[in-house]
């Protein structure tokens, strides 16, 4: 980018004015006292001379203000599209932004790096490295969005449940694939439902995800997570909770049915972090505003252990698939034979008409 010789007062950057509106003695050198003088002149804060000066010898180089000049411009633009990124990634985590911007600078070390070594004439690097930026942004842009924490989750659920709705459909193991052989295993209900729960899922998942390949392990949790049983999931809990018991039993019954409440709390919230609805007498809790009034049922010690065991006991034993394969199952089962009804009645109908 060529230097221009524009008047003081258009001017809004002092690294805009030309070498030869600073060298004022025309010597061919830029002293401290010139840089003073141009600046008070022209009403801009004060520039120190070791922004310039790359050899230190208190005086700036033609080829040092050209330099200086160029990645000034550079660095101008550089900002201009930090600027540009928050706003494209409006709504993405903080997170994403920085790696957008990251690779932003990363990009501009490397082509300073790289130009300067292969040019000789740097005044037209700025405009060049403009050019580069401009579709460098496009692309990191595209591939920060791609990878968003946001995004993953929609690719991966997406996936995963397409994967689910066809597995039985290829082993040709459900009622409605003898009804019709290239209709999924899921309805389309079971699948935005399904894709619901997933998310919500991946969304704990990835909140405490410190891994390095979250497309991947994510994908590994959600498969495990329809393989799992209710008793899997609360495995870990329900052994605290039997540990408890013991450990309760040689302590006053008043304390013995604090602590054991405590246990049983512990319980219910891992529960809930399943989703899992745990029946308690007559209460199911679906929340955990639910929980004191769960416990609150309870006067005595062995009430409470009879209705936890009894809940825990009626876990479920079905992994998460076959629980929602077999009720979308009954439901489309339930509505085809609907249909049928309304069928027979019709053709009856018709018969006495």
């Amino acid at each position: 980018m060529g230097m221009q010789n524009v008047s003081f007062g258009s001017l809004t950057k002092i690294h805009q004015l030309s070498f030869g509106e600073f060298d004022e003695n025309k010597d061919g050198v830029i002293t401290q006292e010139e840089l003073q003088t141009v600046a008070e002149n022209g009403g801009f804060d004060m520039l120190d001379i070791s922004a310039i000066d790359k050899n230190a010898d208190q005086k700036v180089t033609h080829e040092e203000f050209v330099l200086w000049q160029q990645e000034a411009e550079m660095s101008d633009y550089l900002k201009k599209m930090k600027d540009q990124s928050a706003k494209d990634l409006l709504g993405q985590d903080q997170e994403d932004i920085n790696k957008l911007v990251n690779k932003l600078i990363e990009f501009e070390k490397s082509f300073k790096e790289t130009y300067k070594s292969t040019h000789k004439n740097l005044e037209g690097m700025a405009a060049v490295f403009t050019t580069q930026l401009t579709v460098k942004y496009n692309e990191f842009k595209k591939d920060v969005l791609t990878n968003t924490k946001s995004a993953v989750i929609s690719r991966v659920v997406n996936s995963v449940v397409e994967d689910f709705a066809e597995s039985d459909k290829k082993a040709g193991g459900t009622f409605l694939s003898l009804v019709d052989s290239k209709a999924s295993s899921l309805s389309d209900n079971a699948k935005r439902m399904l894709s619901n729960e997933l998310t919500r899922e991946a969304e704990k998942f990835v909140k405490k995800y410190e891994g390095e390949n979250l497309e991947k392990d994510l994908n590994t949790y959600l498969s495990s997570y329809l393989a799992q049983t209710d008793k899997e999931k609360l495995a870990d809990a329900i052994g605290v909770w039997e540990k408890g018991k013991q450990e309760l039993e040689e302590l006053p019954a008043e304390i013995k049915f604090m602590q054991l409440k405590a246990k049983a709390k512990e319980v219910l919230l891992t529960a809930l972090e399943n989703d899992i609805s745990l029946k308690i007498g007559d209460i199911v809790v679906r929340s955990e505003t639910a929980i004191p009034a769960v416990l609150g049922q309870y006067k005595d010690v062995e009430s409470l252990k009879r209705s936890f065991d009894k809940a825990l006991s009626e876990l479920s034993s079905k992994t998460r698939a076959q629980e929602i394969k077999e009720k979308d199952e009954e439901r489309r089962t339930a509505a085809l034979e609907e249909a049928y009804k309304e069928m027979k009645k019709d053709d009856s109908d018709n018969i006495f008409m």
